[in-house]
This record gives structure tokens, sequence and C-alpha cells, in this order.
């Protein structure tokens, strides 16, 4: 079968060169496979499992392998001593975007599976990990922190980081992010999202706004409406349904990234809440979007009292 379609041609090669470098990488260089693996895997994990403190004063952490091995030891006797979980235990540390990501895995409580060994039915013990991941931004003085099922552990194993990496005796008790995202920005005359050339940003759409009544903050409306034949339907909208005074109180976009290499052009659903919330991670295209925001006036800032 002769193929004309060179667009489609191109995309293939794409595909196929890229798959290629990954099998390549994958049989020649294990470590950095497993590397890539472990930060795709905290890339994918939704906003709303990270727990974050940013009031760590930018202090350098201590990466030697007797701080890394404290730290780790810490966490087993932690859960050791109130789960009896935790005996084993490891860390791997990896450095990207400026970020130390600290993977530790403590060992879980034991299981038994009836499987088929053979021709015979046995039980079949296991000893599986559980999943703790702590992500440091000396340039933020920030600590994320990824404990599924053990958020009431969360304070304490910030401490137990402080303790280790960056040799603080104690914490404070944590002041949450009192900055604000000024949302209403979007409603002035003229405004639009700046975006950069050497982003990789092609476009922003508004696809809704939720708006809260300035007289009830409990009555809040949501206007949708279809951007992409219109990208000022949405305001359109707003305007002809004639509302007492508002706030808008949360904004949610759909960003679109250049084409590369002939593949189809990612893309990005946005939902910026107020006062402080957005889905957004700090790495790859996500920061992208972030330093948008922010180059457009959309960033939480302090509130003057």
């Amino acid at each position: 079968m002769l193929i004309k379609n060179h667009a489609f041609i191109k995309e293939i090669a794409a595909i196929e060169g890229f798959h290629a470098k990954a099998m390549w990488a994958f049989l020649n260089k294990p470590s950095y496979w497993r590397a890539a693996a472990m930060f795709l895997h905290a890339d994918n994990v939704s906003v709303s499992y990270w727990k974050k403190r940013n009031d760590f004063l930018k202090l350098s952490p201590h990466l030697e392998c007797g701080d890394i091995n404290a730290l780790a030891k810490s966490i087993s006797d932690y859960f050791s001593c109130r789960e009896g979980r935790g005996k084993n235990y490891t860390i791997e540390v990896y450095r990207r975007n400026q970020k130390e990501y600290f993977f530790a895995y403590p060992e879980d409580f034991a299981q038994a599976t009836i499987e088929w060994v053979g021709e015979k039915l046995e039980n079949q013990a296991h000893r599986p990990a559980f999943e703790i991941i702590f992500v440091y931004c000396e340039a933020e003085g920030s600590l994320d922190i990824y404990a599924p099922k053990n958020g009431r552990a969360i304070s304490d194993l910030q401490t137990l980081f402080a303790r280790h990496i960056l040799k603080l005796d104690s914490l404070s008790e944590w002041q949450k992010d009192k900055r604000v995202y000024e949302l209403n920005t979007v409603l002035e005359k003229g405004f639009e999202f700046k975006i950069k050339p050497t982003s990789g940003i092609a476009s922003v759409l508004v696809t809704s706004l939720r708006v809260t009544l300035k007289g009830n903050r409990k009555k809040r409306i949501v206007v949708e409406a279809d951007p992409f034949e219109d990208n000022r339907a949405v305001y359109t909208l707003l305007e002809q349904l004639n509302l007492p005074p508002y706030d808008v109180t949360q904004l949610s976009l759909k960003v679109t990234f250049e084409s590369v290499g002939g593949a189809k052009a990612k893309t990005r659903r946005v939902s910026i809440t107020y006062p402080n919330s957005c889905a957004l991670n700090y790495d790859g295209n996500d920061l992208k979007i972030r330093h948008m925001l922010a180059q457009s006036g959309l960033e939480p800032k302090a509130v003057i009292a």
C-alpha cells in the first residue's frame, strides 16, 4: 500500500525514532531509565495528593549518604514504633530542575495470597513496600510530600526531613499560604494572556468562569461557552447575563502547546480557584503555564491589610 500522506509518515517516523531511543536507554542506561520512570510517576500524581510547606528559608539540603540513610532509618523507626511496619527501607535520591526528589520505600505489612505453584495450591508470602516521595526545592524553600493513605503522618515526616536533610532541630507551626489570586484581572478591558514566543505555548482559551455574587458569597454561577470559534465567548455570555456585582472565583483554561516533530499538539486543562488553589505541578509544561500566568498578572499575591 502506498501512503501519500507525508505528514502521517513524518509522525510515524517521529514515534518510531522515540521508541528506538527509549529502547536504547532501557538496554544501555538502566539507571537513567529507572530515574526517568520515577520522575514520570511523580509528575502524574494528582496535585491534590501533594502536601506542601514553603517556609524553609531556602536552606541547602545535606545529601551525603549518611544524611540520606539517617532519614531512611528515621522513617523506618517512625512507622515501626507506631504501626509495626517499615522494618526494611531504602531511599533513592535524584535531582531535576533544581529540585531534589527522595523516593522512600519502607516495608509494608506482609501479605499472603493463594497461588498455583505447579500443580499445587499454596499460600505465597509477599513483603510489599509503600511509597513516600519528598520533593525539596532550595530556591523556593519548599517541601512537597506525597504519602498516600498516610496523611496523618505528614507533619511528622516534614519534621524528620527537616532534621536529617536540612539540619533543623525543630519546626515552628506552619502558617498556611495567605496569598490569593486576583482573578478579576481577566475581566479588565484589554486583558490578554502574555505568551512568550519561546514558551512553547500556542494558545490559551478561557473555557469557563465561576463568579460569586458580592452580596451573598454563597451564591455562585458558572458560565461556560465554546471558545473555539470565538475566543471571547465566555466573556460575551457573562455580559449578556447582566448579573449584579460579582467577583471571579474560578477560572478554567485550555492551554495548547506547539506541535513538536509533527506529533499531535499537547493540551492541558487548568483550573485556578480563589483564594490560592491551582492544579498545576512545578515541572515540564505545567511550569511553562505557571510562568505564563505570572507574566499575565495571574499569580497569588500577599494581601495588604
